[in-house]
C-alpha cells in the first residue's frame, strides 16, 4: 500500500481575527495545491484511494484539490483531529483500521510533525517538508497491524519548487 504524507499548501496570515485552525490558503497555496494534485495523480498509480485530513481549514482546502483531481467529493475526505497538532505516532495511528481494499492513502497534515515523521522512517528523509510537499511511502504489511515508523519506506519526495519550476 502507498501512503502519501502531504503538508498543507501555503496558508494566509492576513486576518488576525481568525484562529489558527481557521486560516485559509493564500494565493500561492491556491495556485500550488491543484498543480501538486495533478502531478501526484499523473505520477502515482493511486488506484482505490482514501483521503484523511487535519480539520484545519488550510489542510482541508489542500485535500479538496487532491480529491477533485482524483474524482472524489469533499464529503469523502475523512477528518481526524489527531492530525492537527498531533505527534508523529498519532499520524501513524491514524492509519490503523484502514480498509484492506485500498491501494493508496493521502494524509494531509502539518509541520513540524511531518518532518519528524519522515526522519523516522525505514530510510529517513531529513530534509525540509515545505508547504504542499508530498512524502511518498510504501507499507508492505496490512494497515490493520500495529505499525511502526520502520514499516514505511520512502519512495520519493515531491517538493513543489523542484517539480513545478522544472
Amino acid at each position: 500500500m502507498n501512503v502519501y504524507f502531504i503538508r498543507h499548501a501555503k496558508s494566509s496570515w492576513n486576518n488576525a481575527n481568525l484562529s489558527d485552525i481557521e486560516r485559509p490558503l493564500n494565493a500561492r497555496g491556491l495556485e500550488t495545491a491543484p498543480k501538486m494534485a495533478a502531478y501526484l495523480a499523473n505520477a502515482g498509480n493511486l488506484g482505490r484511494v482514501m483521503l484523511i485530513s487535519s480539520p484545519a481549514e488550510r489542510a482541508l482546502a489542500t485535500a479538496s484539490y487532491f480529491a477533485k483531481t482524483i474524482g472524489l467529493e469533499d464529503s469523502e475526505i475523512v477528518q481526524n483531529e489527531k492530525l492537527y497538532f498531533g505527534s508523529a505516532i498519532d499520524y501513524i495511528h491514524c492509519l490503523n483500521k484502514i480498509p484492506a481494499n485500498l491501494n493508496s492513502i493521502l494524509l494531509f497534515g502539518h509541520n513540524p510533525t511531518l518532518e519528524e515523521l519522515a526522519s523516522q522512517f525505514k530510510n529517513p528523509y531529513t530534509g525540509l517538508v515545505p508547504t504542499c510537499c508530498v512524502v511518498c511511502t510504501e507499507v508492505n504489511q496490512p494497515l490493520s497491524h500495529a505499525l511502526s515508523f520502520k514499516d514505511f519506506e520512502i519512495k520519493d519526495v515531491y517538493i513543489p519548487k523542484l517539480i513545478l519550476n522544472s
